[in-house]
C-alpha cells in the first residue's frame, strides 16, 4: 500500500484522496496476481514501496484526478443519462425489496448457522453453486424491464419553427435519390416478416394536443397510405432530454424492416477513441470551439416520397382532423370518413437518419469552407496530420487546434485568432446560410477544457477521461449491485454497455468484463441473477478502473519499433531505430481496429508454428490484416538489434506464447520509457486481433491481457501494433538461433522522402497496392462528391494563376492592335510575325489562364497557337512549345461542354489555330514514347511553320532491309508483347485450385495429426531428406483410413499433397499409390447414375408449370448440352448465345465456360458447349432472352438448385433411392446422345474429354441402365402422362389441363398464371363436366381474368367451390364492371355453392352491392368468404339486407371487413337462423364439396353425356359475345402477384392416405389404371400443401 497511514488516521483533508489510491493500487496488485482469493505477505500493508513502485503510484494520482475532481452533480448535469440511472436504482430497489422477503428463510442479510468466518475458504452459502465463477437464476422480476420510452406529454416536446432545411443539394446523387424516393429503395412488403406493433404512446387526452403541435409547425401533414405498406405505419414515443424537456422518437421499425441500411457517411463519424489518437508537442496547448445544432433531425423538410414513408399508424375522424389542422377536412376524408397523417420531417427512428443527417451537415460545412478534406477526425482511421482536427457527429461539430502555448496570452487577449475560431466563424454563416438553427448556449470558442462525445479533454494537462457526470452515477449502481448481490438480466446488460462505452477509451480495461458476459445470457431480461463471488469481484474491479481509464494525449511517439515472435520453444525480441517521420506515419496506419479472437486448433497451432498456416486461416470471423507496403518497409529498411530471447520447457501454445512475448516487452518498455506510444510488430494474426480489440474470446488470451492492465495504466504507455509477415519478420530470426537479418542494401524510394517527411510518394504506392489512403474506415476524398458544386476552399489553388492573368491582361502587348482580316500563315523559317484577329484574341482571353501551356508565364495570344483536345499527359503540347509554338490550348474532355460553344467559334473562324493533337478514339489516352510524340509535334510545328525540321516521313518507317514492308500479310511484324505485372512472383502462382488446394491442405493436415500421435519430433524435414520414409508413412495411414471408416478420398489428396512437398517427391510415392489401388479393388468406383430422358423431360414439365422456368431451362442446357450443372449454374446470360443473339435461323444456342474444371488440366482456358435440340432451344429463349446481360442464368445458389431438384422428384415416388442427383445429367446426356446413334468421338468433343477410352469405359457401364424401371410402375406411368410436349406458345398449360380431364379438382395456388392463364383455365373449366373445385389462389388475376372466369361460370353445371382469395379482381381498366359480370354468373349458376373472396381488394359500398346481388339471386350458395376486405360499415349494412332475404347461406367469413359489431351480431344471428332451418347436418366451418363427402358420386359424372342447360344460362359463345366490348378495352394487361396462406392439414393428411390405400394395396393393371385419377390430384396440389416443410 502506498500509503498504509491514512486507514489509521483519516481525519486528514485528503484523505479520501489517498485511499481511493490505496484501493486503486491494491485492485491492480489483485489483477496482477491473477484474481487470488487471499493476498500474498509480501503485498499485504506495511511493505514499503520500491522507486519504480512510488513512480507509478504518482502517474496512478495523475491519472485518477489529473487537473480537476468534480464533487457533485445535479441533473442538469445529468441530462438524459438521467432517466436511465433512476431506472437502474428503481431496478435495484426492486431486488432488495426481494432479497429482503427472502432474508427470514435463506438467510440472505444474516449470518447462517453453518458459516464460520476464521477460514477464508469456508466464505460460502449453502446455496451458492459449487463454482465460483457461476452465477445462477433465482427467480423473475414482476412487471416489464425498464425501459427509455416513456408516454409523450405534448407540454414537454418543444418543437422549433417550421422545417426550412432541403438537404439534397447538399447531398451526393445516391443519398439524395435515397432521400428523395425511399420507397423506390424498400424491398416489397410479402418480403419481410411480420413488422412489430407500434402505438403512440401517448393517453387519449394528450394525443389531439402532441398532433396539433406537430401540425402547427408543419410536421404533420394529411395523407393516403401507401397500397400495401397498410401495417407498416409508424409510432411515436417520449425519452427525456433534460427535467424540462422531452425528446420526441418515431418509432418507425416496421417501415425500417423494409429498408436495407446504407452507411457511407456515418464512416465519417468521430468519437472520443478518435481523439485519444492525437499527439499533443510539450510547447502546444489543445484548444476547442465548436457547435450544435438545435433539434437537427426536425429542421429538415421531407419531400413527398419521405412522407408517404412516414404515415402513423391509426386514423382520425373528420372532427378530430379539423381540431389538429385547424380547417374543414371534409375533403381530406376517405369513404369511411376517416384522415390518415404522416410525418412531415426526419425524425429519430428512422434507420436512415444518421446517414442523411451526418452527409448533409458534411455538406454545408464543406460548400461554407468550414472543412477541408483531410481533416477530418474519423473513428478507427488514420488521425489528421495537421494542426487542425475536425470531428463531426451528427449535430455535433468540433474544432481541436493545436497552438503554441506562447500564443495563448493573445489568443486570450483577442488579437490574435485561432484557425479553429475562423472555420467556426465559417461554420456559423454557412448554417445561416443553409438555413440551420444553432444551439447558442452550446456555441463555445477557443476553450482550454470541454466535454463532448462521452469524454472530457483538457487541452492544458492533456487528459482525456470518461465524462465524470456518466462515470460516477454508474460506478454508485455498480456498487450497490454488488453490494446487494442481486441483478436482473437487464440490468447487467445495461451495465456492461455502460463499462464498454468508459473503457473503450483504453481497450486493454475491456479485458476486465468475463464473467459478466457469461450471466447476461441467461433467461429473459427479467430474470434475477444472484451474482457469484467471482462475478461480484469483477464488478468491484471496475469501479477502481473506471476513474483509472485515462490518455495522455502528451504522450510522444517512440522513434523505435519493436517486433516480437515465438516459436515452439523460443521467444524473442528485437528493436529498430527509425526517423521522427517514419514513426510519426507508423503510428498513424497501425491497426486501429481489433476483430474476434480465439485460440488455433492443435493441427492450426502445429501448422502456424512451422511457418504452412495461410493467413486467411488463422483468425475465425475470417478477417485477415494485411501488410500495407510501410509495413513492409517497417520490417526490411531498418537495422534490428536483438533484446532478449527466452525459451521455455513446457508446450505452450503458439498464440499464447507471441501474446506472451508482447506482453513481456511491452512491460520492459514502459518501464524503460513510461507516458510514451510504442510501435509494436507482430506476425500473428490472433496477437494483433487481442491487442487492437482490447479482449479475446479465448480465456487463455483474455486472461494474459488481464493481467496486464496494471502494467498498462502504471505506466502510461500506449501500445499500437502493426503486421509484419511472417517471412518478413526480424523478430523471427532469434526463435531460429540465427542472428538478426540485415536490412535490404536498396530501399524504396519513399522510404527516402519519408524519412525527411514527405509522404506524398508513400500515399502513391499504397493505394497503387489497393489500400485505403488512411487506412479503410474512410477515403476523405469521397467528400468531393457532396454539393452541387465544388467548395470554394477547393478552388483556391487557383488563385495565384487567376490573378496573373488579369495582370496579364492589363499589359499594352496583351492587347495590341492587330491587323485586320485572317492572318495568313508564315512560311517555314519564317519568324512567325502574323497576328490573329483582334476578336479571336478577345474570344480566347475569355478562357481561364489554366487552359493555356506557354514557355513564358503568360501566353501571347495575339500569335497563332495550337489546340490540344485529349491530351493525355501533355507529352505532344510541350513538345509543340519546344519546336516554336507560342502556345497551346489544352482541352480535358470534362472540360468540352463549358467551352462546347467557344470552340465552334475558334473552328470556324480560327483557321490559324494549327491543329489538333490526337483524339481519344486513337491514342488519346495511351501512355506514348518521348520519340513518338517527338514526331507528332514536329510534323504539327512544320506544317505550321514554326520549326524548318523536316517531319517524319511515315514510309522511310516502314521501309525493311529486304525491300518488304511491315503490316502486309507475309511479313506482319514484331510481334507486340502482351502487358504483364513485373511485380508478380511467380513462384508464388498457384497451380491447383483453391478447391483442390483447400481439399489438399485438410487431408495433410489429417496425416500430420496422426503422425503427432505416435511420432515425439517433427517429421517434416525426415520426409524431405527420405522419400520412401514418407511413403511407407502415407501407406500405414491408408491402413489405418480404411479400418477406421474413413474415406479414399481424404487418402488420395494426402497422398497429392505429400508429392507437392518439393519437386524431386512425384514418382517416389509408389508403395502409397499401390495401396489406392486395393482399396479400389475392395470398394470399386461408382458412377453416378445416368439421369434417363423421361426423368428429365417430366421434372421440366412440372418446373414449368409450377414457375421454375430458370431451373427448367439450366437443366436442359446440362442435359442436352452434355455439361456439368456447377457451370450452367455459375453462366451469366453474357457467356449464353441464343439463335436471336446471332441472328440466325438456325435453333442452336452455345454456352461459354469460363475457368472450367478441366482448364487447370491442359484443356482449353475458354470452352462451350452446344444445344441443338429444337423445342430445347425454343424453351431457353423464353426462359432468358428477357434476362440482363449481368444476370446469372439461375439466381440461387447450388443448394437451392437441389432443394428443387428433390422437391420434384417426390412429386414422381423418387425418393432419391435410385441415387438420381444433378451430377448426372451430364452422364445422362451422354447416354441420351448414344441412343440416338451419335458416335463416340463426338460424344467426346461435346463433353469435352481428353481421352476417349474413358468415355467408352463409362458407356459400357452405363448406358443400359433404367432407374425408371426400378422406381415401379407408378412412377413411369406418371412420367409418361408428363412427357414434354408443346409447352411453348398460347397454350403452355394446354399439357398439364389435359391431364386434368376427368379430375373433381383443379387447385393452382401460387401458380402465378395471369390473366393469360386465366383464360386457359376458364375455357378448361366451362367445358369440364366432371370439375367440382376451382382452387385459383394468389394467381395473379386482374379484371381481365375475371371477365374469363364469369364467362366459365355461366356455362358451368358442376362447379361447387370457386376460390379467388388473393388475386386483386378488381384493379384494372375494367374494375367495377369485371366485378359486376362476374356477380352476374355467380347469381345465375345452378352449381355454385361456395365462393372464396378473401384478401381481393373489394372496397366501398359500390362492391358490396355486387356481391349482395349474389346472395339474392343464387339461393343455393351456402358458404361465402369476404375476409379483409375493407368494406366499411355502410357496406355492412348492405350485406345485413341481403343475408335476411335468404335462407340458404349457412357460413359467411366478415373478419377484418371493418363492419360495426352490432351489424356483424345480428349478421350471426341469422346465419345460425339458417343453419337450424337446414336441420343438424349443416354445420359451420370449410366447405366440404360433394367430392369429399361421396367418391362413388364421383363416377356418375364420367359418363360422357352432355347437360342440358337451365333456363337463362348461356353458351360460351354468347357470354363472350356479351362482353366483347369489355374485353377489348382491357387486353393485354399483366397480372399481379400476391402470395397468400398455405391450405390446412386436413386436405394434406386426405391425400396421403389416398395415395397409401390405392398405391400399396393395388396390384397389376388396376394399380396402373388408377395411377392416372391419382396423378389429376396430385398435380394440382401446391407446393405448400403437399410440403409444408419445404415450402417454410
Amino acid at each position: 500500500m502506498p500509503y498504509p497511514k491514512v486507514f489509521r488516521e483519516s481525519c486528514a483533508a485528503g484523505a479520501w484522496k489517498l485511499k481511493s489510491v490505496c484501493v486503486a493500487v491494491a485492485g491492480l496488485s489483485w489483477l496482477y496476481l491473477g484474481k487470488p482469493s487471499c493476498c500474498p505477505a509480501e503485498v499485504r500493508i506495511g511493505v514499503p514501496l520500491n522507486r519504480t513502485q512510488k513512480s507509478a503510484v504518482r502517474r496512478l494520482e495523475a491519472a485518477m484526478f489529473g487537473t480537476s475532481f468534480p464533487f457533485s452533480f445535479s441533473a442538469t448535469d445529468l441530462g438524459r443519462h438521467a432517466s436511465k440511472v433512476e431506472a437502474h436504482n428503481d431496478v435495484l430497489a426492486a431486488l432488495a425489496r426481494a432479497a429482503v422477503s427472502l432474508s427470514r428463510e435463506c438467510g440472505y442479510l444474516g449470518k447462517p448457522t453453518d458459516v464460520t468466518f476464521g477460514d477464508p475458504a469456508s466464505q460460502s452459502r449453502a446455496y451458492d453453486l459449487p463454482s465460483a465463477d457461476a452465477s445462477r437464476a433465482c427467480g423473475v422480476l414482476p412487471g416489464n424491464p425498464p425501459t427509455v420510452a416513456k408516454p409523450i406529454v405534448a407540454s414537454r416536446i418543444k418543437l422549433p419553427g417550421p422545417p426550412r432545411f432541403k438537404p439534397q443539394p447538399y447531398m451526393d446523387a445516391g443519398t439524395a435519390a435515397r432521400y428523395d424516393r425511399p420507397l423506390d429503395f424498400c424491398r416489397h412488403p410479402a418480403e419481410c416478416p411480420e413488422p412489430p406493433k407500434v402505438k403512440i404512446l401517448v393517453k387519449v387526452e394528450e394525443r389531439l394536443l402532441l398532433l396539433r403541435a406537430l401540425a402547427d409547425t408543419q410536421r404533420l401533414v394529411p395523407g393516403r397510405r401507401v397500397p400495401g405498406r397498410e401495417d407498416f405505419g409508424a409510432g411515436l414515443f417520449a425519452v427525456v432530454k433534460n427535467e424540462v424537456k422531452d425528446r420526441l422518437i418515431l418509432d418507425a421499425r416496421p417501415a425500417n424492416l423494409l429498408e436495407l441500411g446504407v452507411s457511407l457517411w456515418t464512416r465519417t463519424l468521430a468519437s472520443a477513441v478518435a481523439v485519444s489518437n492525437l499527439v499533443l508537442e510539450p510547447n502546444r496547448t489543445l484548444l476547442f470551439s465548436g457547435a450544435d445544432l438545435r433539434d437537427c433531425f426536425y429542421q429538415f423538410v421531407a419531400p413527398p416520397g419521405r412522407i408517404a414513408r412516414n404515415f402513423l399508424t391509426g386514423w382520425l375522424d373528420c372532427g378530430q382532423a379539423s381540431f389538429v389542422f385547424r380547417r374543414d377536412m371534409k375533403g381530406e376524408c376517405d369513404e369511411q370518413g376517416r384522415v390518415f397523417v404522416a410525418f412531415a420531417s426526419l425524425a429519430m427512428g428512422d434507420s436512415g437518419a444518421c446517414e442523411y443527417t451526418q452527409c448533409s451537415h458534411l455538406g454545408v460545412c464543406l460548400k461554407g469552407a468550414a472543412i477541408v478534406p483531410g481533416e477530418l477526425l474519423v473513428h478507427a482511421a488514420a488521425p489528421p496530420r495537421g494542426l487542425l482536427s475536425v470531428g463531426l457527429v451528427i449535430d455535433d461539430l468540433v474544432y481541436l487546434d493545436r497552438v503554441q502555448t506562447a500564443d495563448l496570452e493573445a489568443i486570450r487577449a483577442g488579437s490574435t485568432r485561432t484557425e479553429g475560431s475562423r472555420r467556426l466563424d465559417a461554420a456559423l454563416s454557412a448554417y445561416n446560410a443553409a438555413p440551420l438553427e444553432v444551439s447558442s448556449d452550446k456555441v463555445f470558442r477557443d476553450q482550454v477544457k470541454a466535454s463532448f462525445w462521452g469524454a472530457t479533454v483538457c487541452g492544458a494537462s492533456g487528459w482525456l477521461k470518461p465524462n465524470a457526470h456518466r462515470l460516477w452515477p454508474l460506478v454508485m449502481i455498480t456498487l450497490r449491485t454488488v453490494q446487494l448481490g442481486l441483478a436482473t438480466r437487464h440490468l447487467l446488460e445495461s451495465l456492461a454497455g455502460c463499462w464498454i462505452s468508459v473503457f473503450i477509451l483504453k481497450r486493454r480495461l475491456l479485458s476486465a468484463m468475463d464473467l459478466i458476459f457469461k450471466a447476461c445470457g441467461a433467461g429473459v431480461p427479467n430474470t434475477i441473477i444472484r451474482l457469484s463471488p467471482a462475478l461480484r469481484s469483477e464488478l468491484a474491479s471496475f469501479v477502481f478502473l473506471g476513474p483509472l481509464c485515462s490518455v495522455n494525449l502528451r504522450a510522444q511517439i517512440d522513434n523505435t519499433v519493436t517486433a516480437t515472435d515465438a516459436s515452439s520453444g523460443w521467444q524473442a525480441a528485437v528493436r529498430a531505430e527509425v526517423p521522427a517521420a517514419v514513426a510519426q506515419e507508423a503510428y498513424r496506419h497501425s491497426v486501429q481496429k481489433g476483430t474476434w479472437t480465439r485460440l488455433l486448433s492443435q493441427p492450426g497451432a502445429w501448422l502456424k508454428d512451422h511457418g504452412l498456416l495461410d493467413v486467411e486461416s488463422e483468425l475465425p470471423g475470417g478477417d485477415v490484416f494485411v501488410a500495407l507496403p510501410l509495413y513492409v518497409g517497417l520490417a526490411t529498411c531498418p537495422q534490428y538489434f536483438e533484446l532478449w530471447r527466452k525459451s521455455y520447457k513446457n508446450k505452450v501454445h503458439i498464440n499464447v506464447a507471441e501474446l506472451q512475448a508482447f506482453l513481456r516487452e511491452e512491460a520492459r518498455a514502459g518501464h524503460r520509457k513510461p507516458n510514451a506510444r510504442m510501435i509494436f510488430a507482430l506476425d500473428s494474426q490472433v496477437a494483433i486481433g487481442a491487442i487492437a480489440k482490447g479482449r479475446s474470446a479465448s480465456p487463455r488470451l483474455n486472461d494474459l491481457l488481464c493481467r496486464s492492465i496494471p502494467t498498462v495504466i502504471g505506466s502510461q504507455c500506449q501500445s499500437v501494433p502493426v503486421y509484419f509477415p511472417s517471412a518478413l519478420n526480424p523478430a523471427d530470426d532469434p526463435t531460429r538461433h540465427c542472428e538478426v537479418r540485415a536490412p535490404v542494401s536498396r530501399p524504396p524510394a519513399w522510404w527516402d522522402e519519408l524519412c525527411v517527411g514527405n509522404t506524398v510518394p508513400l500515399e502513391k504506392v499504397t493505394e497503387e497496392a489497393g489500400f485505403g489512403r488512411d487506412g479503410e474506415a474512410f477515403d476523405q476524398r469521397q467528400l468531393f462528391t457532396l454539393c452541387a458544386q465544388q467548395p470554394p476552399v477547393l478552388e483556391s489553388a487557383t488563385n495565384l494563376k487567376k490573378q496573373a492573368f488579369k495582370e496579364a491582361r492589363s499589359r499594352p502587348a496583351f492587347v495590341a492592335s492587330a491587323a485586320a482580316g485572317v492572318a495568313t500563315r508564315s512560311p517555314a523559317g519564317s519568324s512567325g510575325t502574323c497576328v490573329l484577329p483582334e476578336d479571336l484574341t478577345s474570344l480566347l482571353e475569355t478562357l481561364p489562364v489554366r487552359f493555356f501551356r506557354s514557355r513564358s508565364r503568360t501566353p501571347d495570344l495575339c500569335r497563332p497557337g495550337a489546340l490540344s483536345l485529349w491530351p493525355g499527359r501533355g507529352g505532344v503540347a510541350r513538345e509543340l512549345l519546344r519546336q516554336g509554338c507560342p502556345w497551346v490550348l489544352v482541352l480535358e474532355p470534362s472540360q468540352f461542354p463549358s467551352a462546347k460553344a467557344l470552340l465552334l467559334q475558334l473552328t470556324e473562324r480560327g483557321n490559324r489555330l494549327a491543329c489538333t493533337a490526337l483524339s481519344s478514339g486513337t491514342l488519346g489516352r495511351l501512355r506514348r514514347p518521348r520519340g513518338f510524340t517527338r514526331a507528332i509535334a514536329v510534323a504539327l510545328a512544320s506544317h505550321a511553320g514554326w520549326t524548318a525540321e523536316r517531319p517524319l516521313d511515315p514510309l522511310a518507317c516502314a521501309k525493311l532491309p529486304n525491300c518488304c514492308r511491315a503490316g502486309e500479310a507475309s511479313n506482319p511484324g514484331p510481334r507486340a508483347p502482351r502487358p504483364r505485372d513485373v511485380g508478380v512472383d511467380l513462384e508464388a502462382q498457384p497451380l491447383y485450385s483453391q478447391t483442390s488446394s483447400f481439399l489438399g491442405l485438410r487431408a495433410w493436415t489429417s496425416f500430420l495429426a496422426w503422425c503427432s500421435q505416435t511420432l515425439s519430433f517433427d517429421p517434416l524435414p525426415m520426409f524431405h531428406s527420405c522419400p520412401p520414409l514418407l511413403a511407407m508413412a502415407l501407406r500405414s495411414f491408408g491402413n489405418y483410413l480404411y479400418q477406421s471408416g474413413g474415406s479414399l478420398q481424404t487418402y488420395r489428396y494426402a497422398i497429392v499433397a505429400g508429392q507437392r512437398l518439393n519437386w524431386c517427391m512425384r514418382g517416389q510415392l509408389g508403395p502409397a499409390w499401390e495401396l489406392v489401388s486395393r482399396w479400389e479393388k475392395l470398394q470399386p468406383v461408382r458412377h453416378r447414375t445416368p439421369v434417363p430422358e423421361v426423368v428429365v423431360k417430366s421434372l421440366v414439365v412440372l418446373a414449368w408449370c409450377k414457375g421454375y422456368r430458370r431451373w427448367a431451362a439450366c437443366t436442359l442446357v446440362g442435359y442436352f448440352g452434355l455439361a456439368r450443372i456447377g457451370e450452367v449454374l455459375r453462366a451469366t446470360r453474357a457467356h449464353l448465345l441464343l439463335p436471336a443473339d446471332h441472328c440466325s435461323l438456325l435453333q442452336v444456342a452455345f454456352l461459354r465456360l469460363e475457368s472450367p474444371k478441366s482448364s487447370g488440366r491442359g484443356g482449353p482456358k475458354v470452352q462451350h458447349l452446344k444445344v441443338d435440340e429444337a423445342l430445347v432451344v425454343e424453351l431457353l429463349a423464353k426462359a432468358f432472352s428477357s434476362l440482363d446481360v449481368s444476370e446469372k442464368l439461375y439466381p440461387f445458389g447450388p443448394a437451392a438448385y437441389r432443394s428443387r431438384w428433390n422437391f420434384l422428384l417426390e412429386h414422381f415416388g423418387l425418393k432419391n433411392q435410385q441415387e438420381l442427383t444433378p451430377g448426372g445429367l451430364r452422364g445422362g446426356g451422354a447416354v441420351w446422345a448414344y441412343h440416338r446413334g451419335c458416335a463416340v468421338a463426338d460424344i467426346q468433343w461435346r463433353m469435352r474429354l481428353r481421352h476417349q477410352h474413358t468415355l467408352s469405359y463409362y458407356l459400357q457401364e452405363v448406358a443400359a441402365i433404367n432407374s425408371v424401371l426400378a422406381a415401379g410402375a407408378d412412377a413411369r406411368n406418371l412420367a409418361t402422362v408428363l412427357r414434354l410436349q408443346a409447352c411453348s406458345g398460347d397454350a403452355c398449360y394446354s399439357t398439364f389441363l389435359k391431364a386434368q380431364e376427368e379430375s373433381p379438382t383443379l387447385v393452382l395456388a401460387h401458380a402465378r398464371i395471369g390473366d393469360e392463364g386465366a383464360r386457359e383455365i376458364a375455357e378448361f373449366a366451362s367445358k369440364s363436366v366432371h370439375l367440382r373445385l376451382l382452387d385459383l389462389t394468389g394467381c395473379g388475376i386482374t379484371s381481365t381474368g375475371m371477365l374469363q372466369i364469369a364467362e366459365a361460370l355461366q356455362c358451368s353445371l358442376t362447379l361447387e367451390s370457386l376460390i379467388l382469395r388473393h388475386n386483386e379482381i378488381t384493379s384494372g381498366p375494367a374494375g367495377e364492371e369485371a366485378l359486376a359480370s362476374f356477380c352476374q354468373a355467380a347469381q345465375n349458376s345452378p352449381s355454385l355453392r361456395h365462393l372464396d373472396l378473401r384478401y381481393t381488394g373489394l372496397c366501398g359500398e359500390a362492391a358490396t352491392l355486387h356481391i349482395a346481388s349474389i346472395l339474392e339471386g343464387n339461393g343455393a350458395l351456402s358458404h361465402l368468404e369476404l375476409s379483409w376486405n375493407p368494406l366499411g360499415a355502410s357496406a355492412g349494412q348492405v350485406l345485413l339486407k341481403s343475408i335476411r332475404s335468404t335462407s340458404g347461406l349457412f357460413d359467411c367469413q366478415l373478419s377484418g371487413c371493418r363492419l360495426a359489431d352490432e351489424t356483424m351480431k345480428e349478421i350471426a344471428e341469422l346465419l345460425v337462423r339458417n343453419r337450424r332451418a337446414h336441420g343438424e347436418k349443416t354445420s359451420v366451418g370449410p366447405y366440404k364439396g360433394s367430392w369429399i363427402r361421396n367418391d362413388a358420386a364421383l363416377e356418375g359424372f364420367s359418363d360422357g353425356k352432355e347437360r342440358a342447360m337451365p333456363p337463362g344460362s348461356r353458351s360460351q359463345g354468347q357470354a363472350a359475345a356479351a362482353n366483347y366490348p369489355l374485353r377489348f378495352a382491357v387486353a393485354n394487361i399483366p397480372g399481379n402477384t400476391v402470395v397468400s396462406d398455405a391450405k390446412t392439414e386436413e386436405l394434406v393428411e386426405r391425400l396421403f392416405d389416398w395415395r397409401e390405400k390405392f398405391l400399396l394395396e393395388s396390384s397389376g393393371n388396376d394399380k396402373a389404371a388408377r395411377v392416372h385419377e391419382f396423378l389429376h390430384v396430385l398435380c394440382c396440389r401446391s407446393v405448400s400443401d403437399l410440403f409444408p416443410a419445404a415450402a417454410t
